[in-house]
């Protein structure tokens, strides 16, 4: 009976308990996959802090792949879409479609334009970055919109000038009778330029992840916090226009009403929301309008037929999505404390709008060089993609149907400007704006709170300095050791082992003390490196720039720093090295003040304004010669322009480089470049005694710290402030890591 019952029991069926189904990563849709590579990029970079650099890289190589599409694309799309036009329907859509497109455009240009100026006041400052300090670019809008060569214009990306040629190439095909062949190669090649941006767009999870890895790991939370900024500022901007303003547009020339404009539209929004793709709301917005127009008895077919035929040719244009997106170059320069004034915002606009025909990922870059904003932010504008693309996406969703929905009904003779509803209609939406900024104000306000700049220069320490080259102050006073006979000071040196080195103490960033009152800076740092090589300590000895000389002669000290520069009566009083760094000329000014002195020409036009020097300085005889109407004020260090009250300076010209760091300690000043053509200068070392042995000696040694770039680490430290941002926040999370 038993073994009868364990073979029956055996030949049962085994029931295995119910098994969860696996999720797997490669069946997620790919907004799924986005959302993980965001998150997990984000987990990452907290955890690897400064260590995410390397995600830089990928990152690069996922936004350069996601471009490498869009100029041809440009090319194939115009060209193929405009060729297959007849002459009717060309002079018909050009009739409608360019006083619709100029109404739209002006109603979202000047919605957005009110976002963009409403960013609170900042005081913030930044260390010194070269494309700062650069001449401001000038656009020729020849080159940019005249496609006098195509083939350049192709070469150098020149997007406007492209789009203008292929307009023409288009039209160019209307009428011919073998067209046909082109007209298929162009759209068969954008297809395949489709296809192809479709493969790339598998990598997006990944090309996201690195991205914000990177941004997460070496974005200071203070910056974090001001990125809000511009989420909170395209959600409101992209909500007012879509959900307002456009639909409110349709209300005010047709008899469509506001609700039928969200009914239309709503399946497309939330597919573009959740696919972040205008295009693949296309097809969704065609049936919603053809069933729109069906159900109208009254020329229904025939408007359905017109919004078939106008909706995909309106996808190449710039929409008002697009048009938000340049909100983030106005938060850029708000970011950077260079906030842009009215004037530079109408630029950004109109320059703007033409760039869109290339795409954002385009436009972007170019606009930040336009305003001399740092190319690094763009990586910010990519990280926050997923989140403000998406709303911009929706917001050109909303614009297409726009569009086809007035442009229909000027083709069909439904247009028609309802006076009374237009001014309802305009208040609403001046409502809607005002309100909206009153209630994102605090949060803006609160988000662009200062944070003490102080810390980022006056924390800094010498890189160079160490046990075995102790750097100690000593009171002015000459060399205990005096020469005798034939010595030269390059033995006495090694001698004695000890350098003499004269300095100022208040000469930021070349030398100055730092919060725990040490003697700190490049130029400190440059000689704590050379008596580490010679073997030796140093001395340091103060000076004050009208005591330099006579000191030296006095023999206080074997060399001398802080910030010299190379002039010609001093050349004849001293020996000089070779140039270490060479420094540009700039103008440090109020906040407030700053668009007074952003050209020359404007500065020229002031009536005897008081402009700060530095004795001595090279840039003296530069600025009378830029400025010969203003009257020089000579000063021995910049913190009499900063300390002074009762002085009446109006701004300081200095070098950049110094200028920045200066800001950093004084954030209510900026930096600003008015130079068409500014003045440089070379910063060296100055040889007591005229001693050419040690001269020699100093020149071979700066010659092979800029071969082996000793020189550059230096500037990169103290000028470029390359690691100001590693604070103990950005370091790998919880210390588990090694950063």
């Amino acid at each position: 009976m038993a073994t009868g019952s364990r073979n029956k029991s055996e030949q049962l069926p085994k029931t295995n308990p119910r098994k969860k189904p696996i999720i797997r990563l490669a069946s997620l849709p790919l907004t799924a996959k986005i959302v993980i590579g965001l998150l997990t990029g984000a987990m990452t970079g907290i955890c690897l802090g400064e260590s995410a650099q390397p995600f830089k890289v990928l990152g690069d190589v996922y936004v350069g792949l996601m471009q490498m599409t869009i100029i041809p694309f440009i090319v194939f799309s115009l060209i193929g879409n405009i060729g297959r036009l007849n002459r009717e329907n060309l002079q018909l859509l050009v009739r409608t479609g360019i006083v619709t497109y100029l109404i739209i455009w002006l109603f979202a240009a000047l919605t957005t334009l009110c976002f963009a100026n409403a960013f609170p006041a900042l005081q913030t400052s930044h260390f010194f970055s070269s494309n700062l300090i650069e001449a401001p670019p000038t656009i020729d809008w020849f080159k940019l919109f005249v496609p006098s060569n195509p083939f350049k214009s192709l070469s150098e990306s020149s997007v406007p000038a492209i789009v203008i040629f292929c307009i023409f190439f288009g039209i160019g095909l209307i009428g011919l009778e073998t067209k046909g062949m082109l007209i298929s190669l162009m759209n068969t090649s954008a297809r395949t330029l489709i296809n192809v941006n479709s493969m790339v767009v598998q990598l997006t999870p990944l090309g996201i992840f690195a991205i914000t890895a990177h941004a997460s790991g070496t974005v200071t939370p203070q910056e974090f916090e001001r990125l809000e900024a511009y989420y909170l500022m395209i959600g409101a901007c992209t909500l007012v226009l879509t959900l307002i303003v456009l639909p409110l547009l349709v209300c005010s020339f047709t008899k469509i009403r506001y609700q039928d404009v969200l009914r239309i539209s709503a399946d497309s929004l939330i597919t573009t929301i959740v696919t972040g793709s205008v295009l693949s709301g296309i097809p969704l917005l065609l049936k919603a309008t053809k069933s729109f127009f069906q159900e109208n008895p009254e020329d229904g077919t025939q408007n359905a037929e017109f919004a078939e035929f106008i909706l995909p040719l309106a996808y190449p244009f710039p929409n008002s999505g697009n048009l938000t997106a340049l909100l983030f170059v106005s938060f850029s320069a708000w970011f950077v404390g260079q906030p842009l004034s009215f004037g530079e915002g109408l630029d950004l606009f109109w320059v703007g709008t033409f760039l869109m025909f290339g795409k954002v990922l385009l436009a972007i870059p170019f606009l930040l060089n336009m305003f001399q904003l740092p190319q690094d932010m763009f990586q910010l504008f990519i990280a926050s993609g997923l989140f403000a693309g998406r709303l911009s996406d929706a917001l050109g969703s909303m614009h297409y149907l726009v569009f086809t929905l007035i442009a229909t009904a000027r083709m069909t003779g439904h247009f028609e400007v309802q006076w009374t509803r237009l001014l309802k209609n305009l208040l609403i939406m001046s409502v809607a704006v005002v309100s909206l900024l009153a209630l994102i104000r605090a949060p803006l306000v609160s988000l662009s709170a200062q944070d003490d700049t102080r810390p980022l220069i006056l924390n800094r320490s010498n890189l160079f300095e160490s046990k075995n080259s102790p750097l100690a102050i000593v009171p002015a006073g000459p060399n205990p050791v005096a020469l005798t006979g034939f010595k030269n000071r390059l033995e006495r040196i090694r001698d004695r082992g000890v350098l003499r080195v004269g300095f100022q103490e208040d000469y930021i960033p070349y030398s100055f003390l730092n919060s725990q009152g040490k003697l700190v800076g490049m130029d400190v740092d440059l000689v704590a490196k050379l008596a580490q090589e010679l073997g030796v300590a140093v001395e340091l000895v103060p000076y004050k720039r009208t005591t330099q000389q006579q000191q030296m002669e006095d023999d206080h000290f074997d060399i001398a720093i802080s910030g010299i520069s190379v002039t010609l009566e001093r050349s004849e009083r001293m020996l000089l090295s070779e140039p270490y760094l060479i420094v540009n000329l700039a103008l440090i000014v109020p906040d407030h003040r700053r668009n007074e002195f952003e050209s020359e020409d404007r500065i020229n036009e002031m009536e005897n304004p008081h402009i700060a020097v530095l004795e001595g300085s090279l840039f003296e005889e530069g600025v009378r010669q830029h400025f010969p109407h203003a009257i020089i004020d000579l000063i021995s260090t910049p913190a009499e322009f900063f300390e002074d009250t009762q002085a009446d300076y109006d701004v300081l010209a200095t070098h950049a480089e110094s200028g920045f760091a200066w800001t950093l300690i004084h954030p209510e000043y900026s930096v600003v470049n008015p130079f068409a053509h500014p003045d440089r200068a070379p910063l060296v070392i100055a040889i007591a005694g005229r001693d050419l042995a040690l001269e020699e000696t100093i020149d071979t040694w700066i010659r092979l710290q800029k071969m082996n770039g000793q020189i550059d680490h230096l500037k990169e430290y103290w000028i470029e402030g390359k690691d100001a941002h590693s604070t103990p926040q950005r370091k790998p999370f919880l210390g588990l890591l090694p950063h």
